[in-house]
């Protein structure tokens, strides 16, 4: 019965184009508080009596109307250009057979934020940290939030649900809370309306974001990517990218992020070319080479280690698709047998600074997360780290490294001692029985770490090859 439920609105979509194909409709996404992208050209699209005329007024510019004329089913789609944000806000209306009239619009910077549950955790489900002076504080009229409706289709569709609102600790409780935390510092750095899309739902495996097409035309992610069992959410390739994804491709998006992972350890090894091909087939869709921002797995000691270890290391992979970014969470960890970490604050926070750094231009911001590079055995234990991202060196917190092991085959020796000598650290263990051929940091399921770079910036999970002398 859940699964019938979730193909309905494909079939009453349909009957509602039928129903109204003699009336201007516009989707939800045009709406009172809506946020349009600045400086830019965005598509105004809808549906109105066939091959009858449309008019477009907006109110930055509202000497230039816009005529059109919707095609033989209904549909119509014309281009604005948009200004910069310069404190005021306008209206956007559409003539055709009727009158849509839409208030508040404003130019600012607009993000379809995605993923699964970490994603869309709000303060409502409970568990997020300080919502005592979060939430009362969360009063922000330049800040407007769309959240998606959770709805799965076979196929593509051409509507979704869901409304813009202006963020009031109400509409904050009842939204992402990683979303809310990017939107509210890059309003705050940037001084302009930001808007974010939430399209997001939990247990979601990245697979059901991907258009099906991608993954059948390829034999590795095919192979890969047909083994999720369904437990109340989608799990068919294709299913939320039909239903949410794909009704937003026409909107104008500075970028994306993206909170997902954890339903895809269980099938690691395909996960880096899975996201090369959602992050492009997006790209694709959406007409343009949007950043694409996205969130390591937490430590969670419900995982398996190898296959969260090998998780991580393929996100890490991901960065080679160019226009990404990746951020670390390890250190937001306050119990690892929650695989909801209760910081959703600063996951927000990093993730906007990333933005702020790489798509704004923005200088003086540390976003740079600290990697092992290189291992060097010296000899009785030793082995010699070479450091990528310090800024101005390394740091420990407590007087051994945590989460580091030397390694040769299945023995693991944690080293007990280190010194620093400038970029590069010397770690030993007083037990050098074993000459390692390989340095692994925080790679399994649940190490927290202590080493960071002078930023406080958490030293990647990785394992490295060392090379022997």
């Amino acid at each position: 019965m859940l699964l019938k439920s979730l193909f309905l609105p494909g079939a009453a979509l349909f009957l509602t184009v039928g129903a109204f194909a003699q009336s201007l409709r516009m989707p939800p996404l045009f709406g009172d508080h809506m946020v349009v992208q600045q400086n830019s050209e965005i598509t105004v699209w809808g549906w109105n009596a066939p091959n009858a005329p449309v008019r477009v007024v907006a109110g930055w510019n509202p000497s230039d109307t816009v005529v059109c004329r919707s095609d033989n089913n209904a549909f119509f789609e014309v281009r604005l250009k948009t200004p910069a944000y310069d404190g005021r806000s306008f209206t956007l209306t559409v003539i055709g057979n009727g009158r849509a009239e839409f208030s508040d619009v404003r130019p600012g910077e607009v993000w379809l934020c995605s993923g699964q549950s970490n994603m869309e955790w709000c303060y409502s489900y409970g568990g997020l940290q300080h919502a005592e002076t979060e939430i009362p504080a969360a009063d922000h009229p330049e800040i407007s939030i769309f959240t998606v409706s959770r709805i799965a289709s076979a196929t593509p569709q051409d509507h979704l649900f869901g409304s813009w609102e202006v963020c009031t600790p109400d509409v904050m409780r009842r939204s992402s809370a990683v979303a809310y935390f990017f939107a509210r510092t890059l309003q705050q750095r940037l001084g302009v309306p930001v808007g974010i899309v939430v399209s997001a739902w939990g247990g979601t495996p990245a697979e059901v974001w991907t258009p099906r097409r991608k993954i059948m035309e390829n034999a590795f992610l095919k192979e890969h990517g047909l083994h999720y069992t369904a437990s109340g959410w989608p799990v068919k390739p294709g299913a939320c990218y039909n239903s949410m994804i794909y009704p937003l491709l026409r909107y104008r998006f500075a970028g994306v992020i993206w909170y997902q992972g954890e339903t895809n350890v269980p099938h690691y090894r395909s996960y880096s070319e899975l996201m090369d091909t959602l992050i492009r087939s997006w790209r694709e869709g959406f007409g343009a080479d949007l950043p694409f921002y996205f969130v390591q797995i937490a430590p969670f000691s419900g995982y398996d280690d190898a296959c969260a270890a090998g998780l991580r290391e393929q996100q890490f992979l991901t960065l080679r698709t160019p226009g990404t970014g990746m951020v670390s969470v390890s250190d937001l960890v306050a119990d690892v047998h929650n695989i909801h970490p209760a910081n959703k604050t600063d996951v927000g926070r990093r993730l906007a600074e990333l933005a702020l750094h790489e798509t704004y231009g923005k200088t003086g911001i540390a976003c740079r997360y600290p990697r092992i590079v290189s291992a060097r055995d010296l000899g009785k234990g030793r082995v010699e780290l070479t450091f990528e991202n310090v800024y101005e060196g390394m740091r420990m917190k407590g007087v051994a490294p945590s989460g580091l092991k030397f390694v040769r085959g299945n023995v693991r020796i944690v080293p007990d001692c280190c010194r620093q000598e400038g970029d590069k650290w010397i770690v030993w263990s007083s037990n050098y029985s074993v000459v390692p051929l390989q340095v692994e940091y925080c790679f399994d399921a649940a190490s927290v770490g202590n080493l960071f770079n002078s930023a406080g910036l958490p030293l990647l999970p990785s394992r490295t090859e060392v090379s022997q002398e």
